[in-house]
Parts: structure tokens; sequence; C-alpha cells
């Protein structure tokens, strides 16, 4: 099954992988049931969350979970979608394992827009489970370098007092 979401190719034309990358993280944080591993060797950055599968219906632009006041960031549910588009947009390599299924993404021509848009094409029942992956292939040392000074993870934060609320940074 294929969706042509209505998302043309220049639409956040300044985002690149880290904005990208950033939203796929944060919406994983949001579940606190996450993990990420960003795999030099591999030359690829794995976002995973066993929060069960993401419904279909979340690809429609303002249709998500974060819309119920949950404490959340995500309030107009367009993180994930902006993330598809500016992976398909840029060629990243991209595999998505939501619960059973499999989505690969692309941008393809559209006679009646005149312009390429977002497509995502979903394989249903192609896996056993209910995690959630994003896993994004064949990224340089520079580009995962960049990911991980951005991303903040227990590893790499310094000292910092938990609360519970959180955690406190103590280091600049």
């Amino acid at each position: 099954m294929k969706i042509p979401l209505s998302l043309s190719a220049d639409y956040c034309s300044s985002w690149g992988l880290w904005e990208a990358t950033r939203e796929l993280i944060a919406n994983a944080m949001d579940t606190n049931n996450y993990r990420i591993n960003i795999d030099h060797h591999r030359h690829s950055i794995l976002i995973e969350t066993y929060a069960g599968a993401i419904p279909n219906k979340y690809l429609l632009l303002g249709s998500g979970s974060k819309k119920h006041g949950d404490g959340t960031i995500g309030e107009h549910a367009e993180g994930c979608k902006l993330a598809l588009l500016v992976l398909a947009r840029e060629n990243y390599e991209l595999t998505v394992k939501n619960g059973r299924d499999s989505w690969t993404t692309a941008m393809e021509w559209s006679d009646l827009f005149e312009q390429e848009h977002l497509h995502i094409n979903i394989e249903q029942d192609v896996y056993n489970d209910e995690v959630v992956q994003f896993e994004i292939h064949n990224l340089t040392d520079a580009e995962l370098q960049e990911i991980e000074g951005n991303f903040l993870s227990d590893g790499n934060i310094g000292n910092y007092h938990q609360c519970d609320e959180g955690k406190i940074l103590l280091d600049s």
C-alpha cells in the first residue's frame, strides 16, 4: 500500500540529517521506553522504541498521539513525518520497522501537483513484534559525530542531579 503525503520536496528545505534525527530521537524519548545506538562500525544510527507500532492514521498531518496534553512536545504531530521527508529528500538509506510492517520512503513526481512529494510504501506483516525501529544507514564519520555531539545521552552529559522531573545538568 502506497500512501502519498502532501509534503513537497522543498518543505523544511533548511533541515538536514541532524534535524531529522533530532525529531526521531525526541519522539523515541517521549515513549520513555527506547534505545538509541550510534554504531561507527556499521555507519548507522538505530532509534528503537518499545511502545507499540505507529498507527497508519498518524501519517496524516495533525494526527498523532501527543495532541492531548500528555506533557510531551509535539502537539502539531509533524516531527516524524518531516524527518521521513528530509531523509527521503536527501537520499539517506532508511529502514523503518513499524511493528509488523515495513515502511519505505520515496520522493515521487505528482502530475497533479507538478512536483515531487513524499510517499510511504507500507508492506504489511513482515515482522512479528511491536517494536518500532528507524535505522539510518551509510552515514559518514562526520555525520555520526554531529549527531553524537548534539544528542545528550547518559554517556555524554557529565555530572547531573537526578530529580523527579528528570536530570539537572551540573556541568557546562
